[in-house]
């Protein structure tokens, strides 16, 4: 009565009706410690995700009817991934899913990612152009838009579409972008300087032929700050 997770003990011979509803009714998240199937019922699994929409996860697929998805999504759009019948991973489900969180495309299949779909999802992450699944869809253009909102995304952008406006934008946000330049000669003295400057540890990500260079210049650096904070 006390702990609704202690039904993990329960033997599923043992997991009555009466000892699953107390508890149920402890912890809503016991519903996925039920251990025979024919347990879950649909009011059960209705309450269940009424109250932790990820709890659609433990629904068996014949119980995940339009009506308890749409309480699901409602509760937590995160409960989207656990749509487990892709016929109802409809296209207002996938819309309102992937605006709430672009990387929710991960969960969309190929033929329901429409240009539409897959814009909205940059929008809302930029880190989701990883999980385009149609490679001729992962245009230059949402390559900048995802670098744009994400400039992380760098590391995961081909060497061919690592132009120097996309590489631009994601140290300029954040300069530890440069150890994912994959075209040495793309890393240039400037923007090797402009990354060892940012951190240090970058200094290993910085061709030979301007470590001692790159070195040389962060020292007279150094030095200058300590000369004008002693003043």
């Amino acid at each position: 009565r006390n702990d609704g997770f202690l039904l993990s003990n329960v033997p599923a011979e043992m997991q009555t009706d009466e000892i699953i509803d107390i508890a149920m009714e402890e912890d809503i998240g016991a519903f996925r410690l039920i251990k025979y199937e024919f347990n879950k019922t649909f009011e059960r699994g209705f309450d269940a995700v009424r109250r932790d929409g990820e709890l659609l996860k433990f629904v068996p697929v014949e119980m995940q009817t339009e009506e308890l998805i749409d309480i699901a999504i409602k509760n937590d759009m995160r409960a989207f991934r656990w749509i487990k019948d892709e016929r109802r991973k409809t296209y207002e489900r996938v819309i309102k899913a992937v605006r709430f969180n672009g990387d929710l495309l991960e969960c969309v299949s190929k033929q329901m990612q429409t240009d539409d779909i897959i814009d909205l999802a940059i929008d809302s992450s930029g880190y989701s152009i990883r999980f385009i699944k149609d490679e001729s869809k992962k245009t230059y253009e949402r390559y900048l838009r995802a670098v744009r909102g994400y400039w992380r995304i760098l590391e995961y952008i081909p060497e061919e579409m690592q132009t120097d406006e996309i590489i631009d934008i994601a140290m300029e946000k954040r300069a530890w972008a440069f150890q994912w330049i994959k075209d040495k000669k793309k890393k240039t003295l400037d923007r090797c300087l402009e990354a060892v400057e940012y951190n240090y540890l970058l200094l290993e990500d910085v061709p030979e032929e301007f470590r001692e260079k790159v070195e040389k210049e962060l020292e007279l650096c150094i030095e200058m700050q300590k000369s004008t904070s002693s003043r």
